[in-house]
C-alpha cells in the first residue's frame, strides 16, 4: 500500500510493503510510479494541502571592478606603513662573478624583459644556461625552464641562483597571495638577479645590467581604448619603467636597473597598478578615492582632474607616452623537453614564439 497523506500542512508518504524492508523499498517506488502514470495518487484530505515555500534573499548585484579596486586601495592605504622596506635593502650584496666560476661548466644567466597587459609594462624574468669560457666570459646560452634548473642545477649554481630560481618558480604558479608576499618574491628575483652580474636586458647584445640607484618616479594616467589606467613613469628619456607589484626601472643606455620610489607606501603603489581601466562613468569616484592615498606631503600630486577625461579616445592631457601594456609574469618561459616551438619562433627565445618582430 502507498498513499500520499497530509501531516501538519505538509505532504508525506504513507507506505507499507510485505518485503523484508517493510517500507520505502523498490516495490513502493514502482507502485508510486505506476500510480503517477495513471494519475491515481491524490492526497487523502478534503482540503488542498498548502506547500511551504522557503523564501530566499535575492543575490546582491555584482559590483563593478573599479569599485572593488577602490575598496582594496583605501583598505591597504589605511594599513600600510609609510615607507617601503624593500627600498632599504637596495642595493643587494654582489654575488659570485663569472670569472670566479669553474671553467668549462654551465652557469645560470637571466634575461629581464617586459610583458604587456592592460596598458602597463610588467617585469618578466627568465633563466637560461651558458658555458663558462676560459676567457672568463659566457658562451652561447640555451633556454632551460626554471623548474628543470631547480631539479637539475648546473655546476656553477650558487645559493644566490637557488633563491632566484625558487622565487621565479613560486611566482610562476599563479597562486593568489598577499601583496607583501608578492613584493618579497619579486624583490628576491629581481634584486638577486641584478646582483649576480649575469642579468641582461632582453638579449645579450649589451653588457649585463648592474644595480643602479633608487630613482624617483611618479604616477600618471595613460589612455586606452576603454578608459584610463595608472602607470609609473620617470621623467628621463630612454628609461623603461615596469609598473608591477614592485615598480622598477631599466636604463639601457647606462646599463642600470633598480627600484622606483613613488613617494607612496609600497602596498599602495602595488594596488594602484592592479586597477582596471577606468571609464568616464567612474571618474568622480576614482578621483575622490585617490585624493586620500596620493595626497601625501612628500608624495606625488593627485592625477589630472575631470578636465583631462575625454570621450574622443587618447587625450594629450594624460601625457604623450605610448599606451603599450605589459603583464606581470616573473615566471619561467623556457619550453619543456619534447615541446615544439611555434612556426617562425627563435628556439633561443621561446617567449617570442609567434610574435611579429
Amino acid at each position: 500500500m502507498a498513499a500520499i497523506v497530509e501531516r501538519e500542512g505538509r505532504l508525506d508518504l504513507d507506505d507499507r510493503c510485505t518485503c523484508r524492508l517493510g517500507r520505502r523499498c523498490s516495490h513502493v517506488a514502482a507502485a508510486m510510479l505506476a500510480a503517477l502514470a495513471d494519475h491515481e495518487i491524490l492526497p487523502q484530505s478534503s482540503a488542498q494541502p498548502q506547500l511551504k515555500v522557503q523564501k530566499t534573499q535575492p543575490a546582491p548585484p555584482a559590483r563593478h571592478p573599479v569599485e572593488l579596486w577602490l575598496d582594496r586601495l583605501i583598505e591597504r592605504a589605511a594599513e600600510s606603513p609609510p615607507r617601503d622596506k624593500a627600498l632599504a635593502q637596495w642595493p643587494p650584496a654582489q654575488g659570485q662573478q663569472v670569472g670566479e666560476m669553474i671553467i668549462g661548466r654551465d652557469a645560470a644567466i637571466y634575461f629581464l624583459d617586459a610583458d604587456e597587459s592592460n596598458g602597463r609594462q610588467r617585469p618578466s624574468l627568465r633563466a637560461e644556461q651558458a658555458r663558462v669560457l676560459k676567457s672568463g666570459s659566457l658562451g652561447r646560452s640555451r633556454p632551460v625552464p626554471a623548474w628543470q634548473m631547480a631539479s637539475c642545477p648546473p655546476a656553477n649554481f650558487t645559493n644566490q641562483d637557488r633563491a632566484i630560481i625558487g622565487a621565479i618558480n613560486e611566482l610562476g604558479t599563479g597562486k593568489v597571495r598577499p601583496v607583501s608576499e608578492g613584493r618579497t618574491l619579486a624583490a628576491t628575483a629581481l634584486f638577486q638577479a641584478l646582483a649576480s652580474g649575469r642579468c641582461f636586458w632582453r638579449d645579450r647584445e649589451s653588457p649585463p645590467l648592474r644595480c643602479g640607484p633608487v630613482r624617483t618616479g611618479r604616477v600618471q594616467w595613460v589612455p586606452l581604448s576603454g578608459g584610463q589606467v595608472l602607470v609609473a613613469v620617470v621623467d628621463e628619456p630612454g628609461v623603461e619603467v615596469l609598473s608591477g607589484v614592485l615598480p622598477f626601472y631599466v636604463d639601457p643606455a647606462r646599463g642600470e636597473a633598480g627600484p622606483l620610489d613613488l613617494g607612496v607606501p609600497a602596498v599602495v603603489a602595488a594596488t594602484l597598478f592592479e586597477g582596471p581601466q577606468v571609464d568616464k562613468g567612474h571618474r568622480e569616484a576614482v578621483l575622490e578615492a585617490l585624493a586620500g592615498p596620493l595626497a601625501k606631503e612628500d608624495g606625488p600630486a593627485a592625477p589630472a582632474g575631470p578636465g583631462a577625461w575625454s570621450d574622443q579616445g587618447p587625450n594629450r592631457a594624460w601625457g604623450n607616452r605610448s599606451a603599450r601594456g605589459r603583464r606581470y609574469s616573473l615566471r619561467p618561459t623556457g619550453r619543456r623537453s619534447g615541446a615544439r616551438p611555434a612556426a617562425g619562433a627563435d628556439s633561443r627565445y621561446p617567449q617570442h614564439a609567434g610574435r611579429a618582430p
